[in-house]
Parts: C-alpha cells; sequence; structure tokens
C-alpha cells in the first residue's frame, strides 16, 4: 500500500510540473498502419523498458545544458567581458596617441570621434548589463532547476517501479509518466539551447563591434 501511494506521488508531480502524455508513438504506427489496418497492442513489460530508457537517454543527452561549464555559456558570458575590456583598451590608446601629437596638427574631430563612439558602445553594454544579461541569466536558472526536478521525478520513478506489484495496470501508469517525463525533457532542452543560442548571438555581435572599433583605429593611425 505504501509502494503504491508512493508511485502516485510521482504521478502527481508529473502533472505538477505541466507534463502531458506522449502520444507521438501511437501516431505514428496508425499513420503506417493506414485507417484499414488494426495496430498490434505492445507488450506492457516492452513498453515499459522502451519507455523508461528514452527517458533516461533524454536526461543524458541533455544534462551537459544544465551545466555553464559544459556548455560554454560561463565561458561566452567571460568572453563578452573581454570584449568589452578591448573595446575600452582602443579607445584609450587612440585617444592618448592622438592627444601626443603636435597641438597645430592634432585630429580633434577623430578624438570627439572617439568620445562620441565610446559613449554610444557603454550605452549599448549598460542596456545589455542591466536587461538583457539578467533576463537570460533568470531565464536559464529557471530551466535548469526545472530540468533537475524531471531528473529527480525520473531517478525516483525508477526506484519506485523496482518494488511495485509489477501487474499491467502499475506498467501501463509507469510508462506514460515516463513518456511525460521524457517530453518535457526534451521541451526544457529546447528551450535551454535557444537560450545558449541568445548568448552566443550577444558574444557574436561584441566580437563584431570590436572588430569594427579596431578597424576605425587602424585606418586613422595605419596600424
Amino acid at each position: 500500500m505504501r509502494e503504491g501511494r508512493r508511485w502516485m506521488m510521482v504521478l502527481l508531480l508529473a502533472v505538477f510540473v505541466g507534463m502531458v502524455q506522449a502520444k507521438a508513438e501511437d501516431s505514428e504506427v496508425e499513420k503506417v498502419a493506414g485507417p484499414t489496418e488494426k495496430k498490434v497492442a505492445e507488450d506492457p513489460l516492452v513498453a515499459l523498458a522502451r519507455a523508461r530508457a528514452k527517458a533516461l537517454i533524454a536526461i543524458k543527452k541533455s544534462e551537459f545544458l544544465t551545466s555553464g561549464n559544459k556548455c560554454k555559456y560561463d565561458a561566452m558570458s567571460n568572453e563578452l567581458y573581454t570584449q568589452l575590456r578591448q573595446i575600452t583598451a582602443i579607445f584609450n590608446k587612440a585617444v592618448a596617441d592622438e592627444n601626443r601629437v603636435d597641438p597645430e596638427t592634432r585630429d580633434k574631430d577623430f578624438i570627439k570621434e572617439c568620445a562620441s563612439r565610446r559613449s554610444d558602445i557603454d550605452a549599448k553594454w549598460n542596456r545589455y548589463i542591466t536587461v538583457t544579461r539578467n533576463e537570460k541569466d533568470g531565464e536559464r536558472a529557471e530551466l535548469v532547476a526545472a530540468w533537475h526536478k524531471i531528473k529527480s521525478a525520473v531517478d525516483g520513478l525508477v526506484g519506485v517501479e523496482k518494488n511495485a506489484s509489477g501487474g499491467d495496470a502499475d506498467m501501463l501508469a509507469f510508462t506514460s509518466v515516463y513518456q511525460a517525463l521524457e517530453t518535457r525533457t526534451k521541451e526544457l532542452a529546447a528551450e535551454l539551447e535557444k537560450n545558449l543560442g541568445e548568448r552566443k548571438a550577444k558574444l557574436a555581435e561584441w566580437q563584431e563591434i570590436a572588430k569594427q572599433i579596431k578597424a576605425f583605429d587602424g585606418e586613422h593611425f595605419g596600424r
């Protein structure tokens, strides 16, 4: 009785995290079989083993996305600061070098242009730091937390399943929850990939800005 309550709690957890039962496999079988053919019911034990394996595989394949180190999220965040430091260094050197030129030939317009461009870049960086970065970091933290809840649910279900009665009703129930957990894991993985892609795009944007500023400096000084 106690074991029955345990796996029922796992079922309730699955509902709580907003999962739906996966029916994709049934749909695909029906498409292949056609309207006049009857689908052969899969052995409940085989269906359960398949659902369990797919849920565990989904967890395994997406786990690296939850590690800022393994998926390079942290490295890209640090590299963004590197780009800003490089841009700042270019401006500082450009203005300093121009100020060392004889006052009569000093290009004051160039110095003003440096100040204007730097002001625009500083404003852009501040918007990123205070809005975009915080928003995306918060989004990622929520996704990672949700993924860990799903992993705990899968691990818990595997443990509860070992002590279940093994009847067809139990196997069907476990199969449904494994399928829902697999579906939710894949959804979270897709959202984490999207979030990671946005950080990659932001890094590429700032690398391009740094490239443009370097070219601007090089054009003026011939370096």
